[in-house]
């Protein structure tokens, strides 16, 4: 049933929103379909604002999770439902209908595959089955040429002048970026999270180049220019900002009630570390005043469902825990004065932007993240007691560093340089 209902679904975006408008388009976007809601409107927090001001844009929107949130903000939006069902059907056919070449297809693969994975067994001593690793190889290369002939078709008859992207090592994005590249059409990969040494997707050995690059990456500020290998030049990584944390950040502090009778410390949890920062919060709980803090224990949306198995003691204590998505984490910044995380997490740089102190737990902290510590802006801790006398000592210690991360007026600088793009193409 379920899947007749997945089908009919694709069925019906395929026939609703499926059909290309008619002529050439200035800007090509590849949104991100985890939308947000907002004001009743399902949004792409990355692109929207941007196609907004950019009234010869088209939106070209894959299914997440095998559905697209409605009703969309968008205009001009188009979704790619029918490439799943037509590359599933291109491995099918290869499969059963061109045997012959399917199999010399594999056996080719087979040849350029079988040494480096018998490496990569030995060095990271994993076991990576060949059998299996082949099949999603060949599967994956038959969905390329299907994806490769789709995109064609579409960049084809829009000839856009430049194609803006979210998330460039998305398969369908670089396989966009290829063609792109080899039409001679600039793209544009906005950030949308942190990028650092430790971010496969982002990191090249030197003077490498990649057709399947992005030709601009959109940073968030001047920080991040370096803190990657990109295969690109340094004059291609260009600082905007990053839109829709300014809008929430004027939002928010507007609605701010500024009568706060307690200092809010607001705890960031994730998988990973979720079972020590709720000891931690315990902890800090009992050593702090009750009368002059207030813990706040935000859960990764993750951990929604499973979190009065996993840390059953919160529930007995007077910290507040955010299990759902009603209330935004730029609402939860706008009334705390600290943030306590400790995993690798834009979050922690989006807390910056509102001068929040923070403490990061001492366990398995990402190279970005350990940069804060060291210049600075953050400062490790390994227990709950050091913590509190953190808290206690840097009541008020305020220093702002949003400016460092985040660049002023990214909507404007967005829509300036694309402008400035598409005037030299």
């Amino acid at each position: 049933g379920e899947h007749v209902k997945i089908n009919w679904g694709k069925f019906k975006n395929i026939i609703l929103n499926g059909k290309l408008p008619n002529g050439n388009c200035d800007l090509l976007v590849l949104n991100h379909p985890r939308r947000v809601l907002l004001d009743g409107l399902y949004e792409c927090i990355y692109t929207d604002d941007i196609v907004e001001n950019m009234p010869d844009a088209v939106v070209l929107e894959e299914p997440y999770q095998n559905i697209h949130y409605k009703p969309a903000k968008t205009k001009n939006l188009v979704y790619t439902d029918i490439l799943d069902l037509y590359s599933y059907l291109n491995c099918v056919f290869g499969k059963f209908f061109c045997n012959k070449t399917y199999t010399k297809n594999k056996e080719k693969m087979l040849q350029i595959i079988s040494r480096p994975l018998i490496e990569l067994n030995k060095i990271y001593g994993v076991e990576i089955n060949e059998k299996e690793f082949e099949n999603s190889l060949i599967f994956g290369y038959y969905m390329y040429k299907a994806e490769s002939r789709y995109y064609r078709r579409i960049i084809n008859t829009l000839q856009p002048k430049v194609i803006l992207e979210v998330v460039s090592y998305n398969r369908k994005c670089m396989v966009i970026n290829e063609i792109a590249n080899e039409m001679k059409i600039t793209t544009v990969e906005l950030q949308h999270g942190t990028i650092g040494k430790e971010h496969i997707a982002y990191n090249y050995p030197g003077g490498y180049k990649i057709k399947q690059f992005p030709a601009y990456v959109f940073l968030f500020s001047d920080y991040w220019k370096n803190k990657a290998e990109f295969p690109i030049e340094e004059e291609f990584r260009v600082s905007v900002g990053y839109p829709y944390l300014e809008n929430m950040a004027k939002k928010v502090l507007l609605e701010k009630d500024e009568i706060k009778q307690k200092r809010n410390i607001l705890f960031l949890s994730s998988g990973p570390i979720g079972k020590k920062l709720s000891k931690i919060a315990l902890e800090l709980d009992k050593l702090l005043d009750s009368n002059k803090y207030h813990i706040i224990f935000k859960l990764h949306p993750g951990e929604y469902s499973v979190w009065k198995e996993l840390y059953p003691s919160l529930q007995e204590s007077n910290i507040e825990i955010i299990d759902h998505n009603r209330i935004s984490l730029y609402s939860l910044y706008a009334i705390s004065d600290a943030q306590v995380s400790g995993f690798n997490t834009t979050a922690v740089f989006e807390g910056l932007y509102f001068s929040l102190q923070t403490y990061i737990l001492n366990y398995c902290v990402s190279k970005e993240i350990s940069d804060l510590c060291s210049s600075g802006m953050a400062h490790y801790f390994d227990d709950a007691v050091e913590l509190a006398e953190f808290i206690e000592a840097n009541q008020d210690e305020n220093i702002w560093t949003g400016e460092k991360f985040w660049k002023n007026n990214g909507l404007q600088n967005i829509l300036n340089k694309l402008n400035e793009i598409m005037g030299g193409n």
